[in-house]
């Protein structure tokens, strides 16, 4: 149900194997919406769909979960390869439809890379052989992406301390 352009409502019912207890209605803005119905492209999800948000999934012996959740954020920050390419990110939203048990979608907010060459802001720029990915603290935009593109969990060092 649409209410406004900026809000897509859904409702709360449905039968969910993974969060037994803790059924609840999902928001998605207008824009993020509209991405998740470009990644579906399925005319079976077309009109009225009904979303249910998840507090985790598993994937792979591995458990995510959103970031606003009350455990620990640390299951948040995940790698996921998206058209050949490696990305990072923090979960914000984990959502399935109504009747499809397998298939979860989650929005999530990318890390922006840091280019291993800029000397300004690299302080590993004299480490030829680094083994690590350089991420800066600022987040891209929101985006819609599939559970099955999900590599793993990813730990994060911020300022030199884990």
């Amino acid at each position: 149900m649409i209410e406004s352009p900026t809000n897509f409502v859904k409702t709360p019912d449905c039968d969910e194997e993974i969060q037994k207890d803790k059924k609840q209605a999902i928001v998605l803005t207008w824009e993020i919406h509209v991405e998740w119905e470009k990644c579906i492209q399925n005319d079976k999800h077309q009109g009225e769909h009904n979303l249910i948000q998840l507090q985790s999934i598993s994937l792979n012996n591995g458990w995510y979960t959103p970031e606003k959740t009350k455990k620990s954020s640390r299951n948040s920050h995940i790698e996921y390869c998206k058209n050949r390419y490696h990305f990072f990110g923090k979960i914000k939203e984990i959502f399935k439809l109504k009747g499809e048990e397998e298939e979860a979608w989650l929005t999530v907010f990318p890390f922006k890379n840091l280019d291993r060459h800029e000397e300004t802001k690299n302080p590993y720029i004299n480490l030829k052989r680094l083994n690590c990915q350089l991420l800066l603290c600022d987040l891209g935009p929101e985006e819609v992406i599939q559970k099955v593109i999900i590599i793993g969990n990813v730990a994060l060092m911020l300022g030199g301390v884990m």
